[in-house]
């Protein structure tokens, strides 16, 4: 359902839940998208404190080694939606983190595609149940046409200060205390902190750990919601 074959190309000829049902795949990808930057960058900081600058570049390194860079970032900013299946793309990147021993060429080329084609399929606008500090979709691709003119490695700092560093110290924090009130687990949440050499690991921290998943769970619940709701057919061989 998240592919749109020839005959619904046109919005007004496709069922609405084809449309909302790719949404959905889009904006796990671009969370995925995300998760694994940030599961990259860990793997990154094992090595010792880096710079912004200096993480954006070993990001680069990895990428060009594969393929030639663009002079600015605006081939991954595209105007208009690509061709394709995102959830393709989810199991390309959910590959690449699986990957022992790991390519890094290959992870960071799948997070690129699922950076450029998230951005592409973004909303106009966030939906109502989206909350800006969760950093829509929507509002992701309003930074990414603010910065698509920058050079790439411009345009990574931005992506790792902004929608990397900060989201993960703002979730962080805000889970930490949500466990304080309720007399929680005490769990060390931030993995990444702000130090005189640059981003370093916080103490305890020495591996990657565990590659991010997307959340069956939740599409699970909506597969066997819709289908309680007859909005699925079950059709025979």
């Amino acid at each position: 359902m998240a592919d749109l074959p020839a005959s619904w190309r046109e919005a007004a000829l496709r069922p609405e839940i084809s449309t909302q049902w790719r949404e959905l795949q889009v904006r796990q990808l671009f969370r995925l998208t995300l998760e694994g930057l940030f599961f990259w960058t860990v793997g990154t900081l094992v090595k010792g404190p880096m710079t912004t600058r200096q993480i954006a570049r070993s990001f680069l390194d990895e990428l060009s080694a594969g393929s030639d860079l663009p002079k600015s970032a605006v081939s991954w900013v595209p105007g208009t939606g690509l061709a394709g299946n995102p959830v393709t793309l989810l199991r390309d990147i959910q590959t690449e983190l699986q990957r022992r021993p790991r390519d890094p060429t290959q992870l960071v080329a799948a997070l690129i595609h699922g950076l450029v084609f998230s951005l592409a399929e973004a909303p106009r606008e966030a939906h109502q149940f989206e909350s800006s500090d969760r950093l829509p979709l929507a509002r992701a691709r309003k930074d990414a046409d603010s910065w698509k003119h920058l050079a790439p490695g411009e345009f990574l700092i931005r992506v790792i200060e902004n929608w990397i560093m900060a989201q993960h110290a703002y979730w962080s924090v805000g889970r930490g205390l949500a466990d304080a009130r309720t007399r929680g687990k005490q769990i060390m949440r931030l993995r990444i902190i702000m130090d005189e050499g640059g981003w370093t690991l916080t103490p305890g921290t020495t591996t990657m750990g565990n590659p991010p998943q997307p959340t069956p769970d939740r599409l699970e619940t909506a597969v066997s919601l819709l289908t309680e709701c007859r909005r699925f057919e079950e059709i025979n061989p």
